[in-house]
């Protein structure tokens, strides 16, 4: 009887690293059917494999399960004039702007494998960013009723996460350098109804790669995979060409 061939599929290849993909700017559609089809791909494995992908979104607008329409402080000819879409999303939080200077971070793991409840999962998500802010000299803390994380100046991360058949979806945003004309479209539903930057928590400009460097280590550390590997891009991801808003910081007055 012949030898079958050896099959080099994704599935077949027993993996317990977490893959990183850098994926730069990313329509939100399209970055939502990558997450279906990661998440597809290991509920069909059997080990402890996982992903974490960062990005940037195109200027969008999302409401999560505590969220609402009265959250939106803007008119609707402002969204529409800034080509700002409004999404209906089933994971926890309120209503969220994304853009540019926000790192998006989605991660999907087998929690189950791993033994974690979801709390025990969202508890190290949270040790993560408070890694990343003590390395970056900005001391903040979590609050229970908005999942995240909080500064002096009010919250600059957000963990809105959720759980299906055993595999975690969606994930974090951290303003890392959003101008506050974008943070004032919306009520972002913080327990103290403030919200900022990481840049100004710091007040000292914040590059995005570098937290972004940063959180690989501290999110793959929190997660308890020592090891990891990091991809730029993924082959399921086409380029494409779309005109994006831009939110300007306004302009410093000298004395």
């Amino acid at each position: 009887m012949p030898t079958p061939p050896p099959n080099w599929s994704q599935i077949a290849r027993s993996s317990s690293a977490l893959h990183f993909h850098l994926l730069g700017m990313v329509d939100f559609d399209s970055g939502q059917r990558l997450q279906e089809q990661l998440l597809e791909e290991l509920l069909a494995r059997d080990d402890t494999k996982g992903y974490a992908l960062f990005c940037e979104h195109p200027a969008t607008v999302t409401i999560g399960r505590q969220g609402s329409r009265a959250d939106l402080l803007a008119e609707p000819v402002d969204f529409t004039s800034r080509e700002m879409p409004t999404q209906w999303l089933n994971r926890p939080g309120g209503t969220w702007v994304h853009t540019p200077g926000q790192l998006a971070a989605y991660v999907l793991l087998p929690i189950d494998r791993k033994g974690w409840s979801l709390l025990e999962y969202r508890t190290r998500l949270e040790t993560a960013l408070v890694g990343l802010a003590t390395e970056f000299k900005a001391p903040a803390l979590s609050h229970p009723e908005s999942p995240g994380l909080a500064g002096r100046c009010g919250q600059f991360a957000f963990i809105g996460t959720g759980c299906r058949r055993g595999i975690t979806h969606q994930g974090m945003f951290i303003n890392v350098s959003i101008p506050p004309p974008a943070l004032r479209l919306v009520d972002w539903g913080t327990h103290d109804g403030r919200v900022s930057t990481l840049a100004a928590h710091r007040r000292a400009p914040t590059a995005l790669s570098s937290v972004r460097e940063a959180f690989v280590r501290h999110l793959a550390a929190a997660l308890d995979y020592p090891r990891y590997h990091l991809t730029t891009g993924h082959p399921s991801l086409r380029r494409t060409v779309r005109k994006i808003y831009v939110f300007t910081q306004p302009a410093a007055h000298s004395a």
